[in-house]
């Protein structure tokens, strides 16, 4: 049986919250379920949960509503988890196995058949966990519950990622070997994972391999863990290779985020060239984590480590090519307010643009407006030889073109310290700095006017920013602190 983590709650959906609260004791004492149980009626449920961070305490969620009425499409309260419930959290957490109970499950044909083409992962009748409403059913127990679920995880994943759940259970039992840095061994236990566990996750998110080597690399800054994966393999007697960028962790929600914003993303007419496909659309939970993987090829680095090895010059075409790919249809001279728009963008308050902008900064500017990654820094950003490829497009949007300026050149300025340190934050300062190189290739578009006091402005809100990361070392936070006391006005 799969291990749940203990934080992990059980979510019930139920109109009849007395036989809730004895099922809730049903399976605490006949189940040995140890789990907290949160109950809410149909319409609590459908005015509480309204994002996918709403789900992430929770493992299961079971759905028990009495179908009242049969299929008479008229009557009260019928189909209600199929038409509400469900379809709410298909929307919002899709990694989520989600079971209906029902004691018209049993003995309704008409029912039966509606719920066996839905996306529910597993119904069952009443009857078969609990005789009347105190007294459980004699062979509801553990084995039965602990089943039960494993059905259901199963049956979400292979709902997710278009496999078979006799596939999934091949590979979950294969053996397979698993090496890894104390980087990622460090983020397993942190998880309560062990590498074998890990090794199962690899198998059912689809990585093939009887052999996998597991290098951490610099995660961002919500959780996520993000590592280079080496699947080894043979075809034909000769030894194969397949390598994956890698991502984990407990927040669901984030994984999930990522990859339906790369779906998004294509509808907004970016060049494929730009786009790296992840393995499955949605993330695939195991064992109290979330996965999601790229492909990643053998001889691609992230910007994160030709930074950091002071190859900054070869990143000059590969983002000249992001540039080109982003904002060729920018639109010139859109007016825009400072302020504002620096809180939506970096999350900034009041307070803190205060202390970030010196007085007489301008309050509005004219920049150039176009489709952004939104959070471009150097671990979204894969370079093979001079082509690029971008991952996570979780903030994309329309807006200036100096946000995604700005946040990328922070990110390389603290991976390359001290070599990379501009004697200013303005965007005149990057021009004489080691950085001057990937300022070159979005130099054509910052073009209006006023896109340079809007970077500037961005600049210093993105070296504020990092210094409120724990994961930002403490040499590069008081590099940024020392720059940004050069309250210096530019225009």
């Amino acid at each position: 049986m799969s291990r749940i983590l203990p934080e992990e709650r059980i979510l019930l959906v139920d109109d009849l919250l007395a036989w809730a609260k004895d099922f809730v004791d049903i399976l605490h004492d006949a189940a040995g379920e140890r789990r907290a149980v949160d109950i809410q009626d149909v319409d609590e449920f459908m005015a509480s949960f309204r994002s996918a961070q709403q789900f992430e305490q929770y493992g299961i969620c079971l759905v028990d509503l009495e179908l009242r009425g049969g299929t008479k499409p008229n009557a009260a309260g019928d189909f209600l988890g199929l038409t509400q419930v469900l379809p709410s959290i298909r929307r919002l957490a899709p990694w989520m196995p989600v079971a209906c109970i029902s004691r018209y499950i049993a003995n309704d044909s008409p029912i039966i058949a509606e719920l066996s083409t839905s996306d529910f992962d597993f119904f069952s009748p009443k009857g078969m966990m609990v005789v009347d409403a105190t007294v459980p059913h004699p062979e509801f127990n553990p084995k039965h519950w602990k089943e039960s679920l494993r059905a259901m995880q199963l049956k979400r994943i292979a709902s997710t990622t278009g496999r078979s759940v006799d596939e999934l259970k091949v590979a979950i039992n294969s053996r397979r070997t698993i090496e890894t840095d104390s980087s990622v061994e460090a983020s397993l236990t942190s998880l309560g994972l062990t590498k074998e566990v890990f090794a199962e996750a690899l198998a059912v998110l689809g990585i093939e391999g009887s052999e996998f080597l597991v290098e951490s690399l610099q995660p961002g800054f919500s959780g996520v863990n993000v590592a280079r994966l080496r699947a080894h393999g043979y075809a034909d007697g000769e030894p194969i290779y397949a390598y994956w960028l890698l991502k984990w962790g407990r927040p669901f929600w984030k994984i999930e985020e990522e990859l339906q914003a790369h779906r998004r993303f294509l509808c907004r007419g970016l060049e494929r060239t730009l786009q790296v496909p992840q393995l499955h659309a949605h993330v695939v939970p195991w064992r109290g984590a979330g996965y999601a993987a790229y492909a990643f090829e053998k001889e691609a680095r992230l910007a994160i480590e030709l930074v950091r090895a002071g190859s900054i010059d070869a990143l000059e075409g590969p983002f000249r090519a992001i540039a080109n790919g982003l904002y060729s249809n920018a639109k010139r001279l859109k007016p825009v307010k400072v302020r504002p728009l620096l809180s939506h963008w970096v999350a900034l308050s009041d307070a803190e643009l205060n202390y970030i902008l010196p007085d007489g900064w301008p309050d509005s500017c004219d920049v150039t407006w176009s489709l952004l990654h939104g959070d471009l820094h150097l671990r979204n950003i894969f370079v093979n030889n001079s082509a690029p490829a971008l991952i996570d497009f979780a903030r994309s949007n329309f807006g200036p073109v100096a946000i995604d300026v700005a946040k990328a050149l922070i990110d390389a300025l603290i991976v390359g310290l001290p070599a990379t340190c501009p004697r200013s934050l303005t965007i005149e300062a990057f021009k004489a700095s080691k950085l001057q190189p990937l300022l070159a290739a979005f130099e054509p578009y910052l073009s209006a006017p006023q896109d340079i006091i809007f970077a500037n402005a961005a600049l210093r809100s993105y070296a504020y920013k990092y210094t409120t990361y724990s994961d930002v070392n403490s040499d590069a936070r008081e590099a940024l602190q020392r720059l940004l006391t050069e309250r210096t006005q530019n225009s």
